[in-house]
């Protein structure tokens, strides 16, 4: 969908930018999140970020198993 096209752009780009500690991965970057967005000059709306971030959450849901 069209609407989703940004948000998917930009987790192609950062979806290997993973903070991690003993237990694994604990999240994404943020920094780079803000870095690529402007690199690729995508407007890093609320909503834009709510996709991300439950983008991010999946996976590490996904961890969890």
């Amino acid at each position: 969908m069209e609407e989703n096209q940004d948000a998917w752009d930009l987790w192609v780009e950062i979806r290997t930018q993973w903070r991690g500690a003993g237990i694994g991965i604990i999240g994404l970057d943020y920094n780079v999140i803000y870095r690529e967005a402007e690199r690729m000059e995508i407007e890093l709306s609320a909503c834009t970020m709510k996709k991300i971030k439950a983008l991010e959450a999946a996976v590490l849901k996904q961890q969890d198993k």
